[in-house]
């Protein structure tokens, strides 16, 4: 005897109120489904349109900056050591270079040296 139904789609945003979260959670079927003892059933298709960022607040978001005089002193005076925060979101090459850069501009250069640091994308080796 064949089964009515071959395939149960799921979509999470149809979840019940009451689920924990995407990966945790309830749905309300339409009907109920009765189905033959010893059935088995498999999760043959997963989709994840999109699942995280590229810079995400407090895992990748620092970035560790040592900024030097062109001819530091033998004790390094001078030196200046900074933590610069990106702001989350998801970013092209080109997008995170400007993000970076405005980030220094806001964080780091001053009205002494406005352009002491700049960022920039190679889009042939597809590195900032």
């Amino acid at each position: 005897m064949a089964l009515p139904i071959k395939k149960l789609y799921i979509d999470t945003k149809y979840k019940s109120r009451d689920s924990v979260s995407n990966s945790n959670f309830k749905i309300n079927l339409p009907q109920s489904l009765t189905f033959a003892e010893n059935t088995v059933f498999y999760i043959d298709d997963v989709s994840i349109p999109h699942s995280w960022f590229s810079i995400e607040s407090n895992i990748n978001d620092k970035l560790y900056v040592m900024v030097s005089p062109l001819n530091p002193d033998s004790d390094n005076l001078g030196v200046a050591y900074k933590i610069v925060n990106i702001s989350p979101g998801n970013y092209n090459g080109v997008e995170l270079a400007a993000e970076i850069e405005t980030q220094f501009h806001t964080q780091i250069n001053n009205t002494l040296y406005p352009n002491l640091l700049k960022a920039s994308y190679n889009s042939k080796k597809k590195i900032v």
